[in-house]
């Protein structure tokens, strides 16, 4: 089979986007299940398994403003301020980022909408999708199965008393990720990404956060002029049958993917008569995302998704372009690359 291997880079990820890497257990996580058995206990600091379960669903049960940094090391770790304001009861999120000598960035959420304001004053809309096929109880089970979580010791960060933890790998090449958690209200205030080659690769941190009973309304309004609709209709998560039949061409899975990573479900998007398929799998803290389009399509495939994901590859093969992403080292996705048949 012809194939033509076209780059493999870091992906250029702006600063304040680091915030959606950090919190990308909430962003992912289905509504828990059934909360799972104490795993350890500490004399002071407790680790359990429902801790985490509280940890990664802390944004959607209260209500709080908080303001702090971003440092990214893709733009040169400089400091983008980042405020918060989320009402978990009523699912709605306004996201503020300023960093010097970038355009400042608002992005709006309702539920499954979300507005992102434009340089020029526009905002761009686009409805969201649930990502993945894989249930909150799953993420833990695969979360515990790939990974030890070790306590960290305790850290007063924004004034509020919190325990740390290292979500450390159980196989080379994975991330791993240091978390400083409200002891009362679970929600991360601290946050430290680390790639599979070790590197430090983002910091989150909060200097100042307050709970509250409500928030004004008019901070999560959506914006009714000068709106402009991405024009992508999106549809998933589903099976790599229910994908094949929605793109019309064959999905073909790789034969290679890295220890403790399950198939997680695929996404079709569709912009006029181009179409491609988002496929991923997950190792319950990390995502590789697989796009395939026919060549010559109009769709921006992963360039939306890169923000997430520190490695890329991308290549084109009997008339189709792929790229491949993920937090795994260059060798495995190059592994996984090659075994795309």
């Amino acid at each position: 089979m012809a194939r033509s291997v076209v780059a493999v880079s870091r992906s250029p990820r702006l600063s304040w986007l680091a915030l959606l890497l950090a919190a990308v257990g909430a962003a992912y996580a289905a509504p828990p299940e059934a909360p799972p058995s104490i795993a350890a206990l500490t004399v002071c600091q407790p680790v359990t398994a429902d801790l985490l379960t509280k940890a990664f669903t802390a944004h959607d049960t209260i209500i709080y403003y908080a303001q702090g940094e971003i440092r990214d090391s893709a733009n040169g770790g400089g400091p983008t301020t980042v405020r918060i304001y989320r009402n978990g009861r009523q699912d709605l999120t306004r996201r503020e980022y300023y960093a010097p000598g970038q355009p400042d960035v608002v992005i709006i959420e309702r539920g499954r909408e979300r507005w992102q304001k434009q340089p020029d004053g526009s905002w761009l809309h686009e409805n969201l999708l649930p990502q993945m096929l894989i249930g909150f109880a799953q993420r833990l089970d695969l979360l515990t199965a790939n990974y030890a979580i070790e306590p960290a010791g305790e850290r007063t960060i924004a004034g509020r008393q919190c325990w740390g933890y290292n979500i450390l790998p159980k196989a080379s090449g994975n991330p791993s990720r240091l978390m400083f958690i409200d002891a009362e209200t679970y929600l991360p205030l601290r946050t430290e990404n680390v790639n599979g080659l070790g590197d430090l690769v983002s910091v989150t941190n909060y200097s100042e956060v307050r709970y509250v009973d409500s928030l004004d309304a008019d901070l999560f309004r959506a914006p009714s002029g000068n709106v402009e609709d991405d024009g992508i209709e999106r549809e998933g998560p589903m099976s790599k049958v229910d994908a094949e039949a929605q793109t019309g061409f064959a999905v073909r899975e790789p034969d290679y993917v890295p220890d403790g990573y399950r198939f997680a479900g695929a996404l079709t998007l569709r912009q006029g008569r181009s179409v491609a398929v988002h496929m991923q799998w997950f190792d319950g803290l990390s995502i590789i995302s697989l796009f395939k389009q026919r060549s010559g399509g109009t769709l921006p495939s992963g360039s939306g998704w890169t923000r997430h994901h520190a490695n890329s590859v991308s290549w084109t093969s009997d008339g189709f372009s792929y790229q491949l992403m993920g937090d795994i080292i260059p060798a495995e996705l190059s592994r996984m690359r090659d075994s795309v048949r």
